[in-house]
């Protein structure tokens, strides 16, 4: 299946390679990975439940050329809190469908979302139009 029909629809059809069941799945729950051909399985292994937390114990805490690091790691959640701009107040006269509601209750800027930017994250560039308008161009390019 093609990545953008994920992206594109709201329910797609699939198999479960891992499982081989077949059968409908809502496409917010799927991480749609970009790539030219299927990549390993140890790769796509990093993207099953049980992988992800085999990865986050390969890149936990190891000292660097022998020194132990006392310093808490650096979080997205906390230079967002410095750096980002505040969320645009929620307004009442907006229709919400179910699932953009349900995204709205717990939407944070730095969060994975398929939505493209409409403004910047970063705050200093809010009021520099040019430089706003290449950003979102920048982000959604990666995309």
């Amino acid at each position: 299946m093609c990545g953008e029909v994920v992206l594109n629809n709201n329910w797609c059809t699939g198999r479960n390679e891992r499982t081989g069941e077949k059968g409908d799945f809502a496409s917010e729950y799927v991480y749609v990975l970009p790539a030219l051909s299927k990549p390993a399985t140890n790769i796509l292994a990093l993207f099953s439940q049980d992988g992800a937390e085999n990865g986050k114990k390969l890149f936990q805490q190891t000292p660097t050329n022998g020194v132990e690091s006392r310093e808490h790691p650096h979080t997205l959640e906390e230079y967002s809190m410095d750096f980002f701009r505040p969320l645009p107040k929620k307004s009442l006269q907006r229709t919400l469908t179910l699932s953009s509601a349900r995204r709205r209750d717990g939407e944070q800027l730095w969060r994975h979302s398929r939505e493209p930017l409409k403004q910047p994250l970063l705050k200093k560039l809010l009021n520099k139009e040019e430089l706003s308008q290449e950003a979102c161009f920048a982000f959604n390019d990666i995309l």
